[in-house]
């Protein structure tokens, strides 16, 4: 048997005031120098929403540094290594976060980002594959899909402030449940069950033997 205790996000930390669509929109995402981290059809999608969006705002933040190509492009604004309360304020910014990973343990950025308020388009893959459902709190796309990514950044952007706002509130609600506290419920749960088969086993080997 197994028990899953899934990761959680801080609402102390990640929390954000209903608003409505920026005035520019805006994109963010999280910038990482490995490959399946997608950054690589991130930046493509961005390039090409430009074209229907030239006003287009993207924010970005990492703990590693871009390559000067990146940072001389002028038109992304990248945080390096944020203090850990600027977060919130940058994922508040954004009308949608933008992840396209190839592959995932989990993906909490997606998590805080919705607990922010913000909808997450996001490639099938972690935590978003379980819990965003297309169209109601967010745009699920397949793994290397450019065009849907391109797609489901354009659909949110260009939203009525009316549907955004519901999409936003659906975001929110998906993690306003998903704490630490109650992950760390779960696993005292967990650790008194694993103790129960432990003990069910013991005794089972013990009557065999007898």
């Amino acid at each position: 048997a197994v028990d899953l205790v899934h990761n959680a996000v801080d609402h102390d930390q990640f929390h954000a005031e209903m608003r409505g669509k920026q005035p520019v929109p805006t994109v963010g995402f999280l910038f990482h120098r490995a490959t399946f981290k997608g950054v690589d059809l991130t930046l493509g999608a961005i390039e090409r929403l430009r074209g229907d969006f030239p006003a287009l705002r993207v924010i970005s933040f990492g703990a590693e540094l871009p390559d000067e190509d990146f940072m001389a492009n002028g038109q992304i604004e990248f945080h390096h290594l944020p203090p850990q309360e600027k977060l919130r304020e940058l994922y508040a910014q954004c009308d949608v976060w933008l992840t396209a990973s190839r592959s995932e343990g989990f993906n909490l950025p997606a998590m805080e980002a919705m607990a922010c308020r913000t909808p997450v388009v996001s490639t099938r893959t972690g935590w978003p594959e379980e819990a965003i459902k297309t169209g109601k709190n967010g745009i699920l796309v397949d793994v290397d899909d450019g065009e849907g990514l391109v797609g489901g950044v354009g659909w949110v952007l260009g939203l009525s402030d009316e549907a955004w706002h519901g999409l936003s509130q659906r975001a929110y609600e998906t993690v306003a449940s998903i704490s630490w506290g109650a992950s760390a419920q779960m696993f005292e749960q967990a650790l008194c069950a694993a103790r129960r088969r432990a003990a069910n086993q013991y005794c089972l080997a013990i009557g065999e033997r007898v």
